[in-house]
């Protein structure tokens, strides 16, 4: 996929909520381990309120990374099928079914993803002599 100037803002969503989940995991090592040292009797009594401000850190940063990076993606996905969509028009069959030229009933145009062929017969008479043939006034 090629990069478009659209898609910068949400590569850097992208990015941002990788860094977010990466920075919050890392709080929460950091968090986990100080309170494994608190545990053991080391002196690091005074910094407990400091490592409980880091676990909250760790949790919403790893919170707002994991909704980022689920947006991001979603755009992402979204954008992709934006840019299919002209591709399966330009795959459509174009060509008049042989029943149907110059006849007044024809219609062709399409609907979505179906192509109405006339009233009469919706998806094309299937040989070439259609019982409901009006020659096209010129």
């Amino acid at each position: 996929m090629k990069v478009h100037w659209r898609h910068v803002p949400i590569l850097f969503l992208e990015l941002t909520g990788t860094l977010t989940i990466l920075g919050g995991g890392i709080a929460l090592l950091v968090r986990t381990s100080g309170c494994l040292m608190i545990s053991t009797g080391q002196k690091l009594q005074p910094y407990e309120r400091l490592f409980a401000l880091m676990q909250v850190y760790g949790l919403l940063s790893t919170g707002y990374g994991m909704i980022s990076t689920g947006a991001g993606m979603a755009a992402t996905q979204y954008l992709a099928q934006q840019e299919e969509r002209p591709q399966q028009e330009q795959q459509r069959d174009l060509t008049i079914p042989p029943a149907c030229k110059s006849c007044r009933n024809y219609h062709g145009q399409w609907y979505g993803t179906n192509r109405l062929i006339c009233g009469i017969h919706p998806y094309g008479w299937s040989d070439e002599n259609c019982p409901d043939y009006e020659q096209e006034e010129q």
